[in-house]
């Protein structure tokens, strides 16, 4: 089965399967959906599953210099109420996960389970907030290029550099038709995002955290006050470094299908 390609007041999103279970995939800063495609065919079978470009991302437009994450988590609803999806899985990587977040406090009643994967619930620091506004004026100062160029890579864990060289020029490849505007954005948005800890700690869903244990953007044991904050937590640990899905796919798919098939 193909999967749908569509848009939606400039919003490109894919639809695959035909379930009345349902699967939405948010990829993350400098990406696209085109990320989840293995996932999107693997988990198809069983699911209806929505692959969704978020703002200034992929094929979907760029609406202002701010794309905060509640109106990320606006955009996914729009298409989630267009394409019916009553209640649904939601999964997000890095940037995803801080919208999927966002999501699941303003339309609590529309999650089922939450996946963040390669992600975090807390807020940028200082120093996180200052990198941003480093990324914003090399994008205005036309150098765009060197954050592809050391971001991607850096994605990666060190020792799967070479293994997963054609992985890397993929990734670079979407990184760079992402329009300067989007890349301003998402950069204001993610430094402007709430802290979500109190929402964890009191939310009544099932979440699972997949992280690397060799990721550079977002070091495993720097978060570990967030896998405990709730019983409903449940915790995947990859041997990769920030893209799990394709640095250990098949454990990945696993954790997901285990989590994903559980009476919740």
């Amino acid at each position: 089965m193909n999967a749908i390609y569509s848009q939606l007041d400039g919003i490109s999103y894919s639809k695959k399967g035909n379930s009345e279970k349902k699967i939405v995939f948010l990829h993350g800063y400098l990406e696209s959906k085109e990320i989840w495609t293995e996932f999107a065919n693997f988990f198809s079978n069983e699911f209806t599953v929505l692959c969704i470009d978020l703002p200034g991302h992929g094929n979907t437009k760029a609406f202002s210099n701010n794309h905060s994450m509640q109106f990320m988590a606006s955009i996914v609803k729009k298409i989630t109420d267009f394409e019916q999806f009553e209640q649904f899985a939601l999964i997000g990587h890095s940037m995803g996960g801080y919208v999927s977040l966002q999501f699941a406090e303003d339309f609590p009643k529309k999650i089922k389970s939450l996946v963040l994967f390669h992600s975090h619930i807390f807020a940028d620091n200082d120093e996180k907030k200052q990198n941003r506004n480093k990324e914003i004026k090399l994008v205005t100062d036309g150098l765009f290029s060197q954050i592809v160029s050391i971001n991607i890579p850096n994605m990666y864990a060190n020792f799967n550099l070479q293994k997963f060289a054609e992985k890397i020029e993929f990734s670079k490849q979407i990184a760079q038709k992402t329009p300067e505007t989007g890349v301003i954005a998402a950069l204001n948005g993610m430094k402007n995002r709430e802290d979500k800890t109190e929402f964890v700690k009191h939310s009544k869903f099932p979440f699972l955290f997949i992280q690397g244990k060799f990721d550079n953007l977002i070091p495993f044991h720097e978060n570990d006050i967030q896998y405990t904050l709730n019983k409903n937590i449940e915790l995947t640990v990859l041997e990769s470094g920030h893209m799990g899905m394709f640095e250990d796919k098949e454990n990945a798919l696993i954790s997901l299908n285990t989590f994903l098939h559980k009476p919740f």
